[in-house]
């Protein structure tokens, strides 16, 4: 079976972040399937699956919603539209892989459009969360699964470092990620327990306010975190927290590196945080509140479920499970 990624890869020379769910579903796949785009450079997305729309049996599209935002995005979705069309005049199977309920830059109309193309012509919907698989069928989505976002499996030692940051706060820094929210009401909370924040803004008015929050306990740094320091930065904490505003979220691949890399998560009450709580695997918040009650009372999570849960959700088991799932669509 051949089969074709979306997005694809983009040349080296340009100063892009690779994304690691992007390469990591790759790599999987290609242990069970030939992935045609593999190791071809694209300038453009829309373009790129255009000109492979005729050349794959199966097509698996991840972010679509993301070409509303992107430069000149009325004629972007017309190609997308054109593309689409054509594989599914010639019958081939279509995969979208459904990450967010709502895309993080918020709706607007050409989103939308690009959501219900996708319900409508989709032949399998796979969600991370139980609330996406709900929401899916509130939109009366016919074929659709409830897949964990995979784990990566990390080879860093585990170290007997002193717990020196109580609460730490990793990745991207964008505004749905609640950020600013929570300084506001860490700020507020009598405490002396330590905050460290490190991960790039790259919106200068966003990070302007947030840097306002430095202070003796909270440590904010803008840059990006490697993993092998990213290790040593989660065994040095207490809580890995994710203040997630709630309205786009379903699945999280930072939630997962972080119990990759030993961490005692506590994230918002949705989505796969809370798919994840019900078997203690990581902790809920329904108010930042009960954050400070979670932090009290330090329960800890159950090591061995952690680690079982880990192992029977790689890439490897997640591409072999996407294939067999390919093979029964008629």
């Amino acid at each position: 079976m051949k089969i074709y990624f979306y997005p694809p890869n983009f040349p080296s020379s340009r100063n892009i972040t690779v994304n690691p769910y992007a390469e990591n579903f790759i790599n999987a796949l290609r242990q069970y399937s030939f992935v045609i785009n593999a190791e071809k450079d694209a300038k453009s997305s829309v373009f790129d699956l255009l000109l492979h729309s005729l050349l794959a049996d199966a097509y698996i599209i991840n972010w679509a919603e993301n070409i509303a935002y992107k430069p000149y995005a009325s004629f972007q979705y017309f190609i997308f539209k054109v593309a689409l069309s054509i594989i599914k005049l010639r019958k081939r199977k279509l995969v979208w892989i459904f990450h967010n309920i709502y895309p993080h830059c918020g709706e607007n109309m050409l989103s939308k459009k690009i959501m219900n193309s996708m319900y409508k012509k989709s032949d399998l919907v796979i969600s991370h969360s139980v609330d996406g698989l709900n929401y899916l069928k509130d939109k009366e989505v016919k074929n659709t699964i409830f897949l964990h976002h995979p784990f990566y499996l990390f080879d860093f030692p585990i170290k007997n470092i002193e717990k020196t940051i109580d609460i730490l706060i990793w990745g991207s820094i964008e505004p749905y990620k609640g950020v600013l929210e929570f300084l506001k009401f860490f700020n507020q909370t009598p405490s002396k327990l330590k905050l460290k924040i490190v991960g790039k803004c790259r919106r200068s008015d966003y990070w302007a306010e947030i840097k306002k929050y430095r202070s003796k306990y909270i440590t904010i740094e803008n840059r990006v975190v490697g993993f092998e320091e990213l290790s040593e930065l989660i065994q040095s904490s207490r809580f890995i927290l994710f203040p997630y505003l709630s309205g786009s979220i379903s699945s999280s691949g930072a939630l997962m590196d972080s119990l990759a890399l030993g961490g005692t998560v506590i994230g918002p009450n949705k989505g796969a945080f809370k798919d994840l709580a019900k078997n203690n695997i990581c902790k809920v918040y329904n108010s930042f509140e009960e954050i400070n009650e979670t932090l009290l009372n330090n329960n800890s999570i159950d090591i061995i479920n952690v680690s079982n849960f880990i192992s029977e959700n790689t890439w490897d088991l997640f591409a072999e499970k996407i294939i067999r799932k390919l093979k029964d669509i008629t």
